[in-house]
């Protein structure tokens, strides 16, 4: 599997593939779901709301800004907290200041995936939180453009791959010469892969879909140290029913 995926760093590189640009929303970590966390970005500046528990169980929020250093694509900030604020339905009252509870790092894995570093050395692998659930394979139809990472730095992509027609069961996807498919797996990913003329896999990968109305932005995969990403080129498609 690992070799099959290194296979994708073989294929031309397009020019967008070198741009990074950090999805935006609501991420939270599926291995340990009950935080979540903010994200916004405007130039180099991040700011992230984080809701999670006192260590009494209190329901709490905190506010970090931070500055986003672009080459390490990271930022450390305090965990700002507020009390006494307006409450719902009630009359306005101005939130007081109440400290922080330590610093917090934010480094980007991905543009849709980043690793955050919470006090007493918690750390914590945050996701976008998929809102929407998908139709089958029918979300992997339209054009499509993968882009593999590693470590060094170094993007390759696959051609542009337009995904026009769909087997019988609804669990696979396929480009018009039957070269390119994509099938829908157990856990909601899908597995893609190339093949050559002779019916070999030349490149094989997984992915999974988050909803942005945006970019059409679809998830990733790490293994090892590749990260191997998707962009919707057509978002106007039917892939969000």
């Amino acid at each position: 599997m690992r070799k099959l995926l290194l296979a994708l760093l073989a294929l031309p590189i397009l020019a967008f593939g070198q741009e990074f640009t950090p999805v935006q929303g609501h991420y939270y970590d599926p291995d340990q779901p009950g935080t979540g966390y903010l994200i916004t970005v405007q130039n180099q500046a991040m700011v992230v709301a984080v809701y999670s528990y006192t260590v009494d169980g209190d329901p709490i929020w905190y506010l970090v800004e931070c500055f986003l250093n672009s080459k390490a694509l990271s930022c450390s900030g305090n965990l700002q907290k507020y009390a006494n604020g307006q409450s719902i339905g009630g009359s306005y009252v101005a939130p007081e200041h109440d400290g922080n509870d330590g610093k917090a790092k934010f480094t980007w894995l991905s543009e849709a995936k980043l690793e955050v570093l919470l006090p007493q050395g918690r750390v914590a692998t945050i996701v976008p939180l998929e809102y929407k659930r998908y139709n089958g394979a029918a979300a992997m139809l339209g054009k499509w453009v993968f882009v593999a990472f590693n470590a060094a730095g170094v993007t390759k992509s696959t051609p542009v791959l337009n995904f026009i027609q769909i087997n019988k069961d609804n669990d696979e996807v396929y480009a018009p010469d039957q070269r390119a498919t994509c099938k829908l797996l157990p856990l909601g990913v899908f597995g893609c892969k190339i093949l050559d003329v002779s019916g070999l896999p030349t490149a094989v990968w997984i992915v999974r879909i988050f909803f942005n109305d945006a970019r059409g932005f679809s998830g990733n995969v790490l293994d090892g140290d590749v990260v191997v990403q998707g962009y919707r080129l057509d978002p106007q498609s039917n892939a969000a029913p």
